[in-house]
């Protein structure tokens, strides 16, 4: 076995401070995301999670470099820290598996929430298309006509008598109506594209998370030497 020189354990002391130094910026990021905390609020544990597997693979590089070259040439220190880090790698695995049925449900309950505002804008507009449209087909005069119009508009309103009233009402349900399906077309639209959105990004995140997770595991149970006492002898 080839003994290393200094200059190529002055390179595994670098990487491995580079690590430390990694590790100990992501938990500082990841506590500044948990602060405030708004527990119970869709948006912002959608966000959470999604900042967080969005920072992963910083963390992944900083823990390939602390665990770089096992046991050999470590402060005493490191005994205690890489054990911390092993098994930080476990419970971080299990808050992500935790995570990935919290997104779907986030997901659902931001869509739900997207739908009634949509809604809150929509139903009072369309119930005033259609008392209009109602007060139109009822009217059975020029006369009454001209009235309902008028409260529409800030001018005065005329008909001519020589006006045919059926062949104007059904020209003003038509414009009505092309009105009221434009307002909902507009709205499913809306929610269509929303529904996209969720969902691109729930696919993404959940399979960055199963990624992750299986990668955690993974070096949780590769460096069982860095749990166990022996290994340090």
């Amino acid at each position: 076995m080839k003994v290393p020189n200094e200059q190529q354990i002055l390179t595994i002391s670098i990487l491995r401070i580079v690590g430390y130094g990694l590790l100990m910026m992501a938990v500082v990021d990841f506590m500044n995301l948990l602060i405030p905390p708004e527990l119970m609020n869709p948006d912002w544990e959608f966000q959470i999670i999604a900042s967080v597997i969005e920072r992963i693979p910083v963390t992944f590089l900083g823990i390939v470099f602390v665990f770089y070259e096992d046991t050999n040439y470590r402060t005493p220190i490191e005994k205690m820290l890489l054990k911390i880090i092993s098994w930080s790698c476990l419970v971080f695995a299990i808050f992500l598996i935790l995570a990935i049925p919290l997104n779907i449900n986030n997901a659902f309950r931001i869509y739900h929430k997207y739908n009634a505002s949509i809604n809150y804008q929509l139903i009072p507009r369309l119930e005033v298309i259609q008392d209009f449209q109602t007060q139109i087909e009822s009217a059975d005069s020029q006369e009454n006509i001209a009235k309902i119009l008028q409260k529409q508009s800030s001018t005065k309103i005329k008909i001519p008598e020589s006006l045919d009233i059926n062949n104007f009402k059904d020209s003003i349900t038509e414009k009505l109506q092309k009105e009221e399906t434009s307002l909902q077309n507009t709205a499913q639209s809306s929610r269509n594209k929303k529904r996209y959105q969720l969902l691109r990004k729930v696919i993404k995140y959940n399979l960055g998370a199963l990624i992750s997770i299986y990668l955690l595991i993974f070096v949780w149970k590769n460096t069982f030497w860095a749990r166990t006492d022996y290994s340090w002898d």
